[in-house]
Formats: C-alpha cells, structure tokens, sequence
C-alpha cells in the first residue's frame, strides 16, 4: 500500500467515523438523561426523607439487610422477636392513652 493510497479516507472509514459519532450522541444522550432521572431521584428520596423519616431508615435497613445477603436465621428470628415485643407495647401504651382520655372526658 503506498503512502498516498493511506492518507485518504475510504468508505469502509467513513462508516466507521460515522457510526463512532452517532454512539457518541447516543452516550451524550443518554448521560443526560441518566442525570435529569438521578436528580428527579434525588428530589423524591430527599422530600420522603423529611415527610417519612422512620419509614424512610426502615426501607434502607431492609435493603441493606438484602444486599448483605441477611443474617443467620437464629439471629434473624430474634430481633424479629424483639421488633415485634417492641411494637406490640408501644402499640399497647397508645391504646392504653387513648382509652384513658376517652373514660376521663366528659361525655
């Protein structure tokens, strides 16, 4: 192949060119897109954050806790065990107040 036959662009190059520019707009593209969608994102986790706070620390430790592939089984089923101790007597005192404050109102 001579000097001058490489310095020039053949079809088969020009294809090339043109393909690895419509990838790169499609990346560009995308990246964009991939941006607006993680800040919409960020938008949403940050308002359930501050309206649902609890709810919000519980779905994470959940996600977490199957990312992380769990825990024993044993010790799974005591802090279930403990969780559900915990809510049943928050659950009972709050009973119990509202209960108390509807016998002592006047009727």
């Amino acid at each position: 192949m001579s000097a001058a036959a490489s310095t020039h662009p053949t079809a088969g190059d020009r294809s090339v060119v043109a393909d690895f520019r419509a990838v790169r707009a499609g990346s560009r593209a995308l990246a964009a897109s991939l941006s607006s969608f993680l800040a919409d994102a960020e938008t949403a986790a940050r308002d359930r954050v501050v309206t649902r706070p609890y709810a919000t620390l519980a779905m994470a430790v959940g996600i977490g806790y199957v990312l992380g592939g769990g825990l024993p089984v044993r010790l799974t089923a005591l802090l279930v065990s403990l969780g559900t101790r915990v809510a049943f007597e928050a659950a009972t005192r709050e009973l119990s107040a509202r209960l108390a404050a509807r016998t002592s109102a006047p009727a």
